[in-house]
C-alpha cells in the first residue's frame, strides 16, 4: 500500500518555526543560550519533517515542489542563519575596530555568494517557476553548485536539486540584516541600510518614481564608470539600489532592453533630471 506525505502536518511544523522566530528571530543580538535553543528547535523540526517524507510518496508534483521550495527551506534557512550567528557570537570577541572589519568581511562573503548564484537568486526573487520540477523535486538531487560545501550531505529522499541553495540564500538575506545591525553598534554615529552606511536619524528611503526610471539611472551610472571607477558588475549595482530602496527590480536586463528599443525619448528619466535641474538653477539665477 502506497504511503503518502501528509503535507498539512509538515506545513504545521513549518508554521511553528516561522511564528516562533517572527518576533525574536530578528536581527538584534540575543543571548548565546537563545541561539543554541533556536538551533536545537530547527534541527528537531527538520528531523520530524524527515520522518514524514522518507519512505513516503508525494501525492502530486505540486506538493513536492511546495515542500522543497517553501516548507523545508523555511526551516533550514533559520537553522543556517542561527548557526552563522552562533559562530559569530562565540568566536568574534574583539575590539570594535577589529569586529567591524570582520563584519564587513563577512558581508562581502555573503554578497559574493549571492552574486555567484545570481541567476538562481533572480529566478527566486522574480517568482519564476519554469525550473521548479528540476530544482525542487526528488528526481534531480545532484547539488552540482554546492559540491565545495563540506557541511552539506545529500539525502536522496529528503533532498532536491535546489532546496539547500535556496535555504542558504534565505539564510544569507537574514544574515545581511543582522550584520548591518551589528555594524551600527560598532559605529553608533552611522546607520546601516541595505549594505551601505547612511547618517543615523534619516528615515528609510523609498523610490517613488517608476522601476523603469530606476533601471535607467542604474545603467547610466554603470556605463559612465561613476561607481568604483567602473569596477562593479551591473547586477551588483542593481542589488545595491534594491537594498537601499527596499525594492525588487526583477528582470532589469529585460527592462533595459525595452529602454533601448524606445523609438524616441530613449532616456526619458535622465532627460527629466537634466531639465528639472537646469530649470531650477535658472529660477535661482533669475533667468526666465
Amino acid at each position: 500500500m502506497t504511503k503518502y506525505v501528509n503535507i498539512r502536518k509538515i506545513e504545521k511544523l513549518h508554521d511553528e518555526i516561522q511564528i516562533g522566530f517572527m518576533d525574536k528571530g530578528n536581527f538584534q543580538k540575543q543571548s548565546i543560550l537563545y541561539y543554541e535553543s533556536a538551533i536545537k528547535k530547527c534541527r528537531l523540526c527538520l528531523m520530524e519533517m524527515k520522518k514524514h517524507v522518507i519512505g513516503y510518496m508525494f501525492r502530486n508534483v505540486s506538493d513536492e515542489i511546495y515542500f522543497f521550495k517553501t516548507l523545508k527551506p523555511g526551516v533550514n534557512s533559520y537553522l543556517l542563519y542561527f548557526l552563522e550567528i552562533h559562530h559569530i557570537e562565540t568566536l568574534w570577541v574583539d575590539a570594535k575596530d577589529t569586529l567591524k572589519k570582520k563584519l564587513n568581511k563577512k558581508r562581502k562573503e555573503v554578497n559574493c555568494f549571492i552574486q555567484n548564484h545570481y541567476e538562481f537568486y533572480r529566478c527566486y526573487k522574480s517568482k519564476l517557476n519554469y525550473m521548479d520540477d528540476i530544482l525542487f523535486t526528488r528526481k534531480v538531487n545532484d547539488i552540482y553548485w554546492l559540491k565545495d560545501d563540506p557541511s552539506y550531505v545529500v539525502e536522496p529522499e529528503f533532498s532536491s536539486g535546489g532546496d539547500y541553495l535556496l535555504s542558504r540564500i534565505l539564510a544569507y538575506e537574514k544574515l545581511k540584516k543582522y550584520l548591518n545591525t551589528q555594524s551600527v553598534q560598532c559605529d553608533p554615529d552611522k546607520e546601516a541600510i541595505g549594505g551601505t552606511l547612511l547618517d543615523a536619524g534619516k528615515q528609510k528611503l523609498a523610490w517613488t518614481e517608476s522601476k523603469v526610471a530606476l533601471v535607467e539611472l542604474i545603467y547610466s551610472l554603470y556605463y559612465s564608470n561613476a561607481i568604483n571607477m567602473g569596477n562593479i558588475e551591473i547586477k551588483q549595482l542593481a542589488s545595491v539600489f534594491e537594498d537601499i530602496f527596499d525594492i525588487e527590480l526583477n528582470d532589469f536586463y529585460h527592462t533595459y532592453t525595452e529602454i533601448r528599443n524606445r523609438k524616441k525619448d530613449r532616456i526619458k528619466f535622465l532627460d527629466l533630471l537634466r531639465n528639472t535641474l537646469i530649470r531650477r538653477m535658472d529660477e535661482l539665477d533669475g533667468i526666465n
